[in-house]
């Protein structure tokens, strides 16, 4: 980790098409001061307003201090220098304690630091509890962890939106929805994710879905995730140095294998449970006294065969009937209605069947015929010749 530490320089002046004025005020209410000492940081002399800042502390700070049009930088802390607002200044300048100002743009009480006048002593009021600190700025990104680079600005600037929505593109959870969000130990969101693209396949039309269930994901992600870590911050009791690890426990993110092994394990678990639902919506149309009757009815005629290439040819064919039986199960599950294919080509087309499927054991092609609804696979045999005693002939459908 980073233990270079920063301060934070005002250089005297405003920033470019912000007025002087307009600025003096602002920052007079945010720093709690007369407009007269609130001028004072605008003498064309460089003032230390905050040292020996983490670097995420310290970004904060400046990006809060750029916004009102105040111009400031960053600095290692061994290249700080110029006056200080952390302590009196000669001549009796503004005098700042040291806790970190609020996230908010509009003019108001700094978070718990008080800002005093030097030449009068006395404390100003503390601002509400409820307003977002740097402090908690910085523990959204220790929840973070890994990569939290890439979510910095996106958090700030929802920060200084009061949490509002706004919409930022993460390719991650465009490209990979669910390993993202497994990735990033959101696993009750990456549940719903999935029961939702199921529902939305189910209701919605092909391209709204996919409209939905992957740029909805890009375009919500950074916002959602930091609604997440927010709550998870604010939620978490432990005080101290203990608060920290357990930020960091509780975010973070899952290593790549342990994010490939719950994707996969979920995914085949999705996968029994939609043919347990599968098997329940069809069971009432099979007969297990058929099924165990063909199983044993192919068994009997491999048996028949002595020939190797026979008994490899018909036990192909059996595959691709299984194929088919399995395909129009599906169908009926989707609710689709299945015209029998008429030929060969019709039935590779349906079940997206390999070449290496469509021809026998002396590669010679299968062929299909379709006889008012019954199909029914022929092999030529080893002669390659229809319609000779060495065909092989199997129906895959009554």
């Amino acid at each position: 980790m980073d233990q270079q530490t920063y301060s934070v320089i005002l250089t005297g002046k405003v920033k470019d098409g912000f007025q002087l004025e307009d600025v003096i005020r602002t920052a007079a209410a945010l720093f709690k001061c007369s407009e007269d000492k609130a001028r004072s940081m605008f003498s064309g002399k460089p003032l230390t307003l905050k040292k020996d800042l983490a670097k995420v502390l310290a970004e904060k700070y400046l990006q809060q201090l750029l916004k009102i049009g105040i111009a400031c930088q960053l600095a290692p802390q061994a290249q700080s220098g110029g006056l200080s607002l952390e302590s009196p200044t000669p001549g009796g300048g503004l005098t700042l304690a040291a806790g970190p100002v609020t996230a908010k743009a509009t003019p108001t009480p700094p978070a718990p630091a008080a800002a005093t006048a030097a030449t009068h002593g006395h404390s100003a009021p503390a601002p509400a509890e409820e307003e977002e600190t740097v402090d908690e700025f910085q523990e959204l990104m220790t929840f973070v962890g890994d990569h939290s680079d890439g979510y910095r600005q996106q958090f700030i600037e929802l920060d200084e939106n009061g949490g509002k929505f706004k919409p930022y593109w993460h390719w991650a959870a465009f490209l990979i929805t669910f390993p993202w969000l497994i990735h990033r130990k959101l696993y009750l969101p990456a549940l719903a994710y999935l029961l939702l693209g199921g529902l939305l396949y189910l209701l919605l039309p092909a391209p709204l879905t996919l409209i939905l269930i992957f740029i909805g994901p890009a375009l919500t992600a950074h916002y959602l995730y930091f609604l997440y870590a927010r709550r998870k911050v604010r939620g978490e009791n432990t005080d101290g140095s203990a608060r920290e690890q357990r930020l960091a426990e509780l975010g973070g993110s899952n290593t790549l294998p342990i994010t490939a092994a719950i994707c996969i394990g979920t995914v085949v678990l999705s996968w029994i449970l939609i043919s347990v639902m599968a098997v329940g919506i069809v069971a009432k149309d099979v007969d297990l006294g058929a099924v165990v009757q063909e199983a044993k009815s192919n068994q009997q005629m491999l048996e028949q065969l002595h020939d190797p290439n026979e008994q490899a040819t018909l036990a192909g064919m059996m595959l691709v009937k299984t194929t088919y039986s399995l395909f129009l199960m599906s169908a009926k599950v989707s609710g689709q209605n299945v015209t029998a294919p008429e030929s060969m080509d019709g039935l590779k087309q349906m079940l997206q069947m390999q070449d290496e499927m469509a021809v026998d054991a002396w590669s010679h092609p299968l062929t299909l015929e379709n006889r008012q609804g019954v199909l029914t696979l022929r092999s030529a045999g080893i002669d390659g010749q229809l319609d000779t005693d060495d065909d092989i002939k199997l129906a895959i459908s009554k």
